[in-house]
């Protein structure tokens, strides 16, 4: 019988090696979470300023086609047949847009993190719409 207990020992796992493993599992979890959050993130700006260039080549195109100078200001009404879908894009992680004039870029209320088109023939100067 003696023989039969050690042979049952030698082949199971003991509560040592099982608190190994969870301790493993739960520091890869640790690393692994926050490299996550900043992947989402991440998307979510980049799926933001996608919507903000489509934005801004409806606002083009509706520029072009009603012979509308830089000056106009475009309303989501009369853009919206330009974009995909025929509706207006949403931000991923909140965020409000707002169109501005024919020669602003679109923005996004969550510019601060990042939600921005950076074009370099744009004028994004403070000045009100």
């Amino acid at each position: 019988m003696t023989n039969r207990n050690q042979q049952f020992s030698r082949d199971s796992f003991t509560l040592i090696d099982t608190m190994l493993v969870v301790a493993i599992i739960g520091l890869l979890a640790v690393i692994a979470v926050p490299s996550f959050a900043k992947a989402r993130n991440n998307a979510r700006v980049k799926i933001c300023i996608s919507n903000l260039k489509q934005l801004e080549g409806a606002k083009q195109r509706w520029a072009l086609e009603n012979k509308k100078g830089d000056s106009a200001t475009p309303t989501v009404t009369n853009i919206v047949s330009y974009l995909n879908g025929q509706r207006m894009p949403v931000c991923p992680a909140g965020g409000t847009y707002q169109l501005k004039r024919v020669d602003k870029n679109p923005s996004c209320s969550l510019s601060q993190s990042g939600h921005t088109l950076n074009n370099l023939n744009m004028d994004e100067d403070a000045s009100p719409n």
